[in-house]
């Protein structure tokens, strides 16, 4: 069982590192008790944190501002039939960058994503880290597993990323 749990681990991490985008879920400020979703670029650095970049002016700030609580939904591939495709949902806490590390991010982000470059500074744009309360991983049919933050970010630190 063992062998099993850490085979998904490294599916899940692989997708998560292959893929650029995922859907942001959170909790409308707007309509409360209802979801706000949309596609955005996500980065997961070498340290296994998701970061993403996110207007101020955007509907997610200020549903993060209200609340932190998001998950970001990612999928290995959309053709085919897409129930039995691998698929992420991660459970996070959104939190802003404090200035120190936005500059290390920043390098790291526009590296991934040149055509975003400067937004941080010129278009009020934030860095967010979201922090993983639960990873919940589907490999297809039949293989769904739950991980925890502390068996996610083990895997990570034993495993290495990017």
């Amino acid at each position: 069982m063992a062998q099993k749990n850490e085979e998904l681990l490294c599916q899940a991490r692989d997708m998560l590192q292959a893929q650029t985008f995922g859907v942001l879920s959170s909790h409308s400020a707007k309509l409360p008790g209802y979801p706000h979703t949309s596609v955005l670029p996500y980065l997961l650095d070498t340290h296994g944190r998701i970061l993403i970049l996110i207007s101020r002016l955007a509907q997610h700030t200020r549903n993060i501002k209200k609340n932190p609580k998001v998950s970001l939904f990612v999928m290995a591939d959309v053709e085919g039939d897409v129930q039995s495709k691998s698929r992420l949902t991660i459970s996070c806490d959104a939190l802003e960058l404090a200035a120190p590390q936005v500059e290390v991010v920043a390098s790291a982000y526009y590296a991934r994503f040149p055509h975003s470059h400067g937004y941080h500074d010129q278009l009020d744009f934030e860095f967010y880290e979201l922090h993983i309360q639960e990873v919940g991983y589907i490999a297809g049919f039949g293989g769904v597993k739950h991980f925890d933050a502390t068996q996610w970010l083990k895997h990570l630190q034993v495993n290495g990323t990017n």
